[in-house]
Formats: C-alpha cells, sequence, structure tokens
C-alpha cells in the first residue's frame, strides 16, 4: 500500500506540475491579450478624436463661406429683398462675411489650440503606452521564462520517476513518456508514439484488467493493475500500472506510472514458498512447536505438542504457559524470555515439566527463539518443545548402572582394567595390587610398559585381531612386571566395547593372578623331570664307576640347566672333600692344570 500511495502521490505532483504550466501559459496569453486590446483601444480613440476635430474644422470654414456664397448668388441673381437698397445690402453682406471670417479664423485659431493640446495629450499618451508596453515585455518576458522553468522541473521530476511514465488520451493515443520507458521497454521514442496502452499484453484476461483499470482512471479519477509486459526483445516483465485522470483544454488524458516489480515477484513467491515450507515443517514435525504471543498466551501449535498435553489444538489456542506447566517450574525460563524480548540473548534452552490434560507429568526439554519483524521489533516467541521423559529416565537407569558398574568395577576381587585403543589404563584396587603399582603412576603407563618384553608381540597381535572384528573377546596367560621386577603370571580375559556406529571404544579386562599356580606348575615338572632323571640315571648301564658319575652329573647339568657341575664325597670325621667326577671344562674355567682329588674343608672356603 505504501508502494501504491507513493506512485499516486507521484502522480498528483505531475497533474500539479502540468496544471501549473497551463494555467502560467494561460495568464500569460490573457496578459498579452490585454496589454494588446489597451493599445489598440487607445489608438482607436485618438483616431476618432482626430477625425472628429478635423471633421468639425472644416464645419467651421466651410459654414461662412458656404452662407457668404449663397447670399451673393442671391444679390447677383436680384432675389433679394426690395425693401433694402442695393449698396446697403451688398455692405452689410460684405461685413457679414467679414465678421464670420473673422469667427472661423478664431474658431480655426482655438481649435489649433486643441489639436496641439491634444497633440501634446496624445504624445505624452504615447510615451506612457511604450512604457507600458516595454513593462509588459519584460513581464512577459520574465513569464516565459519562469514558465520554462517550471517546465524544466517538471521534466526532471517526468525523468527522475523510478519507472516508465506514460500519457495517454482518452482514445488510447500516446502522448508522451520518459527515457525510462524506453530503457524499460527496449522501444525507440518514435515507435513508442505508434503504440497503444494495451500494445504490451498477450493474454485476454491481462488485457481486460488493464482495460478495466483505464475505465476505473477516467471514471473515478484513479486506476491500477498489475499485469505481466512482453517488451521489445521477447522477455516478460511483471509491472504494476497506475494512472491519473487528468484535463487540460477541454480533453481527457490519464498519466501514470509503470513500475518493474519481477523481483518483488520472486520475493513475494519466495516467501509464500518459505512460509508453506514453515507451516508444513510447524504442522509436521515430530516435535512439539508453538506460536507463544508477547502476551505468553498460545497463537498456534502443532499436532505434536498437542499430543503431549492430551489436548486437541484448538484447546490449546488462548491458553497461558503458565496453565500447562507444572506447579513448580511455573517460573522455569521466565528470565530467559524477558532476555528474549529485550535482545539480550538469540535463544535460550531450558528443561521443566509440563502438566498432561489428564494431570500427569512429563519433562520438556525447551529450545525458545523470539521472532522479529524487518525493523527488529519482537513479533511473538517460538518454542520447540522435546518429550525427554523416556530420555530422562534411560539416563536416570544409565546413571544407576554405570554407579553398581563402578562399585563393582572397584571392588572387585579379581584385577580390572579399561584400556584405550592407545594403550592407556583405568585400574581397580585389585589391579594396582597385583602390580604394586599406585593408581598415579599407572595413570602415566601403557599396557606395554607393563608387560614382559617377550609377550608384547604376541598380546598386540590378539588385541588386532579383536579389533577387526575377527572375534568379540580374547583370553591368555601373560607375564606382567611387578614394580618390584618380579614377574607376575596373569591368566587374562578381555573384551572390545564399540559405540553405535561400531567403532572401538577400549577394552574391559579382568586378570587373575597365576604366579602361585604358574611356580606351582613348574615345580611339579621340575619334579618330573627329576623323577624321570633319576630313572634313567638308575637305568644306565655303565662299564665302570667312572663312567657311571659321569653320566649322572651330566644329566643332573642338563635338569638344573648349569655350566659347572661335580660330584664329590664329603668325609665328617676327616673333613675333607673327595672329588669322583666334575662337568666338562671346570678345570679351564677355575685354571687348574693339575687338579687335586682331595680338598681340605678349611681351604675350601665353604
Amino acid at each position: 500500500m505504501q508502494f501504491n500511495k507513493t506512485l499516486y502521490n507521484t502522480n498528483k505532483i505531475l497533474d500539479f506540475a502540468e496544471k501549473k504550466a497551463d494555467s502560467t501559459f494561460k495568464t500569460t496569453i490573457k496578459a498579452a491579450n490585454k496589454s494588446f486590446f489597451i493599445s489598440v483601444l487607445i489608438l482607436l480613440i485618438a483616431s476618432i478624436l482626430i477625425f472628429y476635430l478635423a471633421y468639425y474644422l472644416s464645419k467651421s470654414i466651410s459654414k461662412p463661406i458656404q452662407t457668404f456664397a449663397r447670399d451673393a448668388k442671391a444679390l447677383l441673381s436680384g432675389q433679394t429683398e426690395q425693401t433694402t437698397p442695393k449698396a446697403y445690402r451688398e455692405e452689410e453682406l460684405f461685413g457679414r462675411t467679414i465678421e464670420e471670417l473673422k469667427k472661423s479664423y478664431q474658431n480655426i485659431e482655438q481649435q489649433n489650440e486643441e489639436i496641439k493640446s491634444m497633440n501634446e495629450q496624445l504624445a505624452k499618451q504615447n510615451v506612457s503606452l511604450e512604457e507600458k508596453v516595454k513593462q509588459r515585455n519584460i513581464e512577459l518576458q520574465s513569464t516565459n521564462e519562469q514558465l520554462l522553468g517550471e517546465k524544466a522541473f517538471t521534466d526532471a521530476i517526468v525523468e527522475s520517476i523510478p519507472g516508465m511514465l506514460y500519457v495517454y488520451d482518452e482514445f488510447g493515443t500516446h502522448i508522451r513518456h520518459n527515457k525510462k520507458h524506453e530503457e524499460m521497454t527496449g522501444y525507440s521514442s518514435e515507435e513508442l508514439y505508434g503504440m497503444n496502452p494495451l500494445s504490451w499484453y498477450d493474454d485476454q484476461s491481462d488485457i481486460d484488467r488493464v482495460k478495466s483499470a483505464i475505465n476505473d482512471v477516467f471514471s473515478k479519477g484513479y486506476g491500477e493493475v498489475e499485469a505481466p509486459m512482453r517488451i521489445k526483445n521477447g522477455k516478460i516483465l511483471q509491472m504494476f500500472f497506475n494512472g491519473s485522470k487528468l484535463v487540460m483544454n477541454g480533453k481527457k488524458y490519464f498519466v501514470g506510472v509503470g513500475i518493474d516489480i519481477t523481483e518483488r515477484k520472486k520475493a513475494e513467491k519466495a516467501i509464500k514458498e518459505s512460509e508453506a515450507r514453515f507451516r508444513s515443517t510447524f504442522d509436521q514435525s515430530p516435535i512439539g512447536a508453538v506460536i507463544v504471543g508477547l502476551d505468553k498466551h498460545f497463537i498456534r501449535c502443532n499436532a505434536t505438542f498437542a499430543n503431549y498435553l492430551g489436548y486437541n489444538e484448538s484447546e490449546l489456542i488462548g491458553k497461558s504457559i503458565a496453565d500447562v506447566t507444572y506447579p513448580e517450574d511455573v517460573d522455569v525460563g521466565m528470565a530467559e524470555l524477558k532476555q528474549l524480548l529485550e535482545g539480550t540473548i538469540k535463544s535460550a534452552k531450558m528443561q521443566k515439566r509440563y502438566l498432561r490434560k489428564d494431570g500427569s507429568m512429563f519433562w520438556g526439554e525447551i529450545t525458545m527463539y523470539m521472532v522479529r519483524d524487518e525493523n527488529n521489533k519482537p513479533l511473538y516467541f517460538l518454542p520447540i518443545i522435546q518429550d525427554i521423559t523416556e530420555r530422562l529416565q534411560a539416563e536416570t537407569n544409565l546413571k544407576e548402572s554405570e554407579e553398581k558398574f563402578r562399585i563393582f568395577f572397584e571392588n572387585s576381587m579379581v584385577g580390572k582394567s579399561m584400556t584405550s585403543i592407545d594403550g592407556k589404563l583405568k585400574t581397580n584396587k585389585a589391579f594396582k595390587q597385583i602390580l604394586g603399582y599406585s593408581e598415579e603412576e599407572l595413570a602415566n603407563l601403557k599396557w606395554q610398559q607393563i608387560t614382559h618384553p617377550d609377550d608384547i608381540e604376541r598380546d598386540q597381535n590378539i588385541i588386532n585381531t579383536v579389533i577387526s572384528g575377527a572375534q568379540d573377546s580374547a583370553s591368555w596367560e601373560k607375564r606382567y612386571i611387578h614394580k618390584n621386577g618380579n614377574i607376575v603370571w596373569v591368566d587374562i580375559s578381555t573384551t572390545l566395547q564399540r559405540d553405535k556406529e561400531n567403532n572401538p571404544l577400549y577394552f574391559i579386562t579382568g586378570m587373575i593372578d597365576i604366579t602361585e599356580r604358574k611356580q606351582a606348575e613348574e615345580e611339579i615338572k621340575l619334579n618330573e623331570n627329576r623323577l624321570k632323571l633319576l630313572v634313567d640315571i638308575l637305568q644306565h648301564p655303565a662299564s665302570s664307576i667312572q663312567e657311571y658319575l659321569d653320566y649322572a652329573l651330566t644329566m643332573a647339568l642338563e635338569l638344573t640347566q648349569s655350566k659347572i657341575g661335580y660330584i664329590y664325597h664329603y668325609s665328617e670325621e676327616k673333613k675333607e672333600f673327595i672329588l669322583n667326577t666334575w662337568s666338562e671344562g671346570v678345570m679351564k674355567e677355575c685354571t687348574i692344570t693339575e687338579p687335586p682329588a682331595i680338598y681340605q674343608l678349611e681351604k675350601t672356603g665353604i
């Protein structure tokens, strides 16, 4: 409407400018006609006066002459009265003639003076008239300059109009246009003068609507219409046209402006499509959505939000936020609403409880926005609500489960660890006790740093197999290095935890210290080997006692994995050792070239 009003005001300005120019022109013509009429009137009066004076003079001079001639003629013809003596009549006639001539002369003198006076007055009037004519010419020149200035002003207004200006008469004849008209349509000035207001349209319905608007101009004084206009290059422009009625010299015209609204139409279409998408998204959203007025009452809501509360949509319209909020949570979010209204924040997020129609409660997570107009004036609040009752319950259950797991993890008698993919450890008390490390020490170590070097490669291969998905878990025996350097044997079981996308997160591992069991197994194995060796020694065939003793010593070295060994007989009475046999190379080790067979106890250092 503001746009139409602006166009209407523009037409009024043009109308006023045209009427002003027409009025000024008429005033100038009237003034010129008036001056001309006065000049002609003065000249006419002067001519009449001169004519009248000449006529009077001729009468005054000719009358005594005519009288004298008549009397003379009568005298000569003898037609005068008989009682008057002839001499007397001639003298009397001559005297009367002389008197008449004197009077005529005096009259002529007097009339000459009057003519002279009238000539002087006419000269003065002529000078005055010339001055008036000169002044009027100056006024006419000034008026003409003013008229030219107003025309330039009007032309400037016409050319500055942000659209195509047109003037047509009531028969559709093109009268005038501006340069913008040529630029927008692509037609030359000569071509435009041969076109009428209906030359631009293809569709009959558009032609009919334009005709109706033109009829409004002449019948109501103003008309407007929107229509697609085809320009010279074939392109279609969406246009807004208007027109105002103008009457000049008894002829009717309409003056109007055409504005290209193609972009505006595109914007309007985009807005409509956007609004349609918003309505569709709003109404069909699986998450609750509400439009809340500045008074905190519901203007509109979608079906999802209504279902949350157990109402139908129409029942919620007009209710306030407080009407559907759990009593203890009525104040939740009010401070954020104020901040949104003031513009200090763009959005706000909160959780609160809602009250259903049946009196039950549910938890909602709200994301709140403030919608404003193009002037940043607040229009309404737009809360997006999601029912998080089940999620909160799941989170509560998860927290309880995590707490149970934490208690089980920390207090388990079995060593437990959570090992990241890169090898970092989080362990329980039993794990720390098995390896003798504190929590702080283990926090800075990876599993590879506390594993027996000979087991690292095998352990890594097992871990890689689980990560690849070839198997979900693994169990094996391995060796750790205790803080004091001792080897700790453990029976280990591990399971890989993954996220929803099946990406590996961490290993949960349990281990049992089997060092004592391993030691017992080693002892049993050693005893079994000893027994087998003794049996072998006892069953060994020998050709001499020395050969038998040498074999027994070799088997003993093999059993104990020793390098040096010997067999001797100790005499308690004599306190001496009698060496029976020794391992090969012993004497080389001892650098004894001729070893004795008997050693005194006190000399052996034992």
